[in-house]
C-alpha cells in the first residue's frame, strides 16, 4: 500500500493531545486501488513503465515508485489519510463534502517513466478525491488513468 492513514488527536481547542493510526489491525479496503495503464502514441499498451506517485504528505514531498509489468490497467494499492480530522456520526450518510478551505489535503501527482523517457502527461488528484472515489466505486479500482508517450521509447 502506498500513503498513510494516521493522523493527529485534536481537543476541542483543535491542539494535538496525540496521534492515531487507525489502519493496525484493519483490513485494506478491496477499492483502495488506482488502475494505470501506459500506452504509446498509437494506443499500444508499454509494458515495464515506472510509475511514480509524488505525495506531498511530508515536507518535502515523497515520491514512491512502482514497476508496472502490464501496460493495460494495472492496479496500484493506495491509501491517503483522511480529508477530516473528526470522527463521523455513526449514521453518518456518507462521507462529508469535499472542502479545500478547512480540508487536511494531501496531493498526488502521477506520472510515468520508461526507457529514459517521461510520459507526456501526468495527473493530480487529492486526498478528498480519492476518498469519495473509492466510497463510490464499485469495482477492484477507485480511479482510472491511461499515461502516453508521444513516441514509442526505445531501449537504448
Amino acid at each position: 500500500m502506498i500513503g498513510l492513514s494516521s493522523h493527529d488527536v485534536l481537543d476541542a481547542a483543535g491542539n494535538i493531545t496525540g496521534s492515531f493510526d487507525n489502519r493496525l489491525n484493519a483490513e485494506p479496503d478491496p477499492n483502495a486501488n488506482i488502475e494505470v495503464s501506459v500506452r504509446d502514441a498509437t494506443g499500444t499498451p508499454l509494458e515495464g513503465a515506472i510509475l511514480r506517485l509524488t505525495i506531498d504528505d511530508t515536507a518535502p514531498p515523497r515520491t514512491v515508485e512502482r514497476l508496472l509489468h502490464a501496460g493495460e490497467a494495472a492496479r496500484v494499492g493506495l491509501e491517503l489519510p483522511p480529508y477530516f480530522s473528526y470522527l463521523l456520526p455513526t449514521d453518518a450518510p456518507g462521507l462529508p463534502p469535499c472542502d479545500p478551505v478547512n480540508d487536511t489535503r494531501v496531493n498526488v501527482v502521477l506520472t510515468a517513466r520508461l526507457n529514459d523517457y517521461d510520459s507526456a502527461d501526468s495527473f493530480t488528484f487529492d486526498n478528498c478525491t480519492y476518498w469519495h472515489a473509492v466510497a463510490a466505486s464499485s469495482g477492484s479500482a477507485a480511479m482510472s488513468f491511461t499515461l502516453t508517450f508521444p513516441r514509442m521509447p526505445r531501449r537504448p
